[in-house]
């Protein structure tokens, strides 16, 4: 019994001087999810933002502090804690290295500080890497090699003897030329003959470079040359009259094209009339560059009231009862109003802070549209409107003139009630009405030069004037007169043209030429579709021998004559 309280009050003396002996400890890891081990046992996982998941009590002496990430280089350090501290613990993205060099007996060394034998295999940091290779008696070579996270980076080494030439560039990937012949692309090792010579680097989107060299038979000739780069910058604003302004200095309207500047960052800038200017830095990359921008209109406020209060739309949009205060991009909308049975529409320009207020129990909306489309235009108490227009007037008796280049003025006087929308089409080439009929039917009719349809025509809108209506058929007959059509008036007519007679012309021997009245009409056999009366044929032969009938057609369906010579 008593030696079973000694052991307890030892367990709490042990344990009260653990607590009074430690100190708090937070620890931190850069990145966040890794290991951390403590004196090599392994104590827990932080979370993604790299914190512990409790504080630790640790006492007071050294510590060794280690954490550890898939594809990141271990920390670990040898730590004092004598007080109440936060250690962070970063570890550095990494991959592995591994060179294997030939001879087997080759030296290997990395970054300066890292030596091997035959075969390098480590783990390193994200980035380039210094790697050296060399033996007595065989050409060393050094190479810059790339370690991408969580990747193997593989290099073999094969040492050459003395007496080769290395040719590298900055950047890599070259093209170059001895004294006029290409050799490759750098890097490049080969052997060169001891003297003088030109060599030339050339790389898409670097300056090329030219330079003498010479050449040395012992020992291993370098040749680095560094390139320098060259970009190509297109920008492209919305709006298309945008200016835009690279640096200050470089200005033009959209697109802005800049050819072999050197890469960087620049300052872009942009403005158009209406929008909200944009400026702002770019970073241009070696290569081609394209970049897209587009403006914001500017926005206003304006304040819209009615009589009486109304729900307004703007742009098709529902925004409330007025009056109400909205803000409005820049440009041109449609302001809709409805109270009731009352409303009103219309057409604002927002270019600065405004109002509008509309009485809906004086003004009134028409909206005129005139065909043909184009530049047509409708003047109204002195101001000119382009078609389509949607006009904003006042109650009563009002009169509005269509004009177009080439048609005549069209006045028209309406009687418009206050609140309402008028909806107005007017047709400059059918303002008149047309109903004709033929016989026979399917006549084929012509106005002005124009195609209007097919006979029977009835109620069909056409252009008044004057000018020829001509009428034809399938099988050739026509008939034309002389018209006056006065806009807004309703014309019927009936036409009935002459019988005509399908006559055959025949021939023995055929493909003899025929003539009717003198006039060549083809060659036998041939089918003349003519109108009732008198006419001369003749037939000749190439001989000059030649037959002449004088006939007469009375409307009959189908005649035949023949020539026999």
């Amino acid at each position: 019994m008593l030696k079973r309280q000694l052991l307890i009050t030892l367990v709490l003396l042990t344990v009260v001087f653990s607590v009074f002996f430690s100190v708090p400890v937070k620890i931190k890891t850069i990145p966040g999810n890794a290991s951390v081990y403590i004196d090599n046992s392994l104590f827990g996982l932080t979370d993604r933002n790299g914190i512990l998941s409790e504080m630790l009590f640790l006492i007071e002496g050294d510590y060794i502090l280690k954490a550890e990430k898939p594809g990141y280089n271990t920390f670990e350090r040898k730590i004092s804690i004598t007080e109440a501290t936060s250690i962070c613990l970063e570890m550095i993205p990494s991959g592995v290295l591994l060179v294997e060099a030939f001879p087997e007996n080759s030296k290997i060394v990395v970054n300066e500080n890292l030596e091997s034998i035959g075969k390098f295999e480590t783990e390193l940091p994200v980035g380039k890497h210094y790697v050296q290779v060399s033996h007595e008696g065989f050409i060393p070579r050094t190479f810059y090699i790339d370690v991408k996270q969580y990747a193997k980076k593989y290099l073999q080494v094969n040492l050459e003897r003395e007496g080769k030439t290395k040719i590298n560039s900055d950047p890599s990937g070259a093209v170059v030329s001895i004294d006029g012949s290409k050799l490759g692309e750098t890097p490049i090792e080969t052997y060169l003959d001891a003297g003088k010579h030109i060599i030339s680097f050339h790389k898409e989107w670097h300056y090329s470079e030219t330079k003498d060299i010479i050449i040395e038979k012992v020992g291993l000739n370098e040749i680095t040359q560094i390139l320098k780069p060259f970009s190509d910058l297109t920008v492209v604003a919305t709006p298309t009259d945008a200016t835009i302004t690279i640096d200050n200095h470089d200005t033009s309207k959209s697109p802005l094209i800049l050819k072999r500047i050197p890469p960087g960052k620049y300052q872009l800038s942009l403005s158009a009339k209406g929008f909200q200017p944009i400026k702002k830095d770019i970073f241009v990359e070696i290569g081609e560059n394209k970049l897209r921008e587009e403006l914001i209109l500017k926005e206003y406020l304006w304040t819209f009231s009615s009589t009486p209060a109304a729900v307004l739309s703007i742009d098709g949009e529902e925004v409330g009862l007025t009056p109400v205060d909205k803000m409005m991009s820049h440009g041109e909308h449609l302001i809709h109003l409805i109270s009731g049975e009352k409303e009103w529409m219309g057409n604002i320009e927002t270019f600065d802070n405004g109002e509008k207020n509309v009485n809906l129990n004086d003004e009134t909306t028409i909206v005129f549209d005139v065909i043909p489309a184009g530049q047509s235009f409708v003047f109204h108490r002195g101001v000119e409107y382009e078609s389509p227009a949607i006009i904003n007037t006042y109650q009563g008796i009002q009169t509005f003139d269509i004009i177009r280049g080439g048609y005549p003025v069209r006045r028209r006087i309406y009687k418009l009630l206050p609140g309402q929308i008028y909806e107005e089409t007017i047709n400059l080439e059918g303002e008149s009405e047309l109903f004709l009929v033929t016989k026979p039917s399917g006549a084929a009719v012509h106005w002005m030069g124009s195609y209007i349809g097919d006979t029977p025509l009835r109620g069909i809108k056409i252009r008044p004037g004057n000018g020829i209506l001509r009428l034809s058929w399938s099988d050739g007959a026509e008939y034309e007169e002389t018209n006056t059509f006065l806009d807004g008036e309703t014309y019927t007519f009936y036409r009935e043209i002459p019988s005509y007679t399908n006559l055959t012309i025949n021939s023995l021997p055929d493909h003899l030429p025929v003539f009717l009245d003198g006039k060549e009409s083809g060659l036998t056999p041939v089918i003349l579709n003519l109108k009732h009366g008198s006419y001369t044929v003749r037939c000749e032969t190439p001989e000059g021998e030649i037959q002449e009938k004088v006939i007469t057609l009375n409307g009959e369906r189908e005649r035949t004559i023949n020539f026999v010579f």
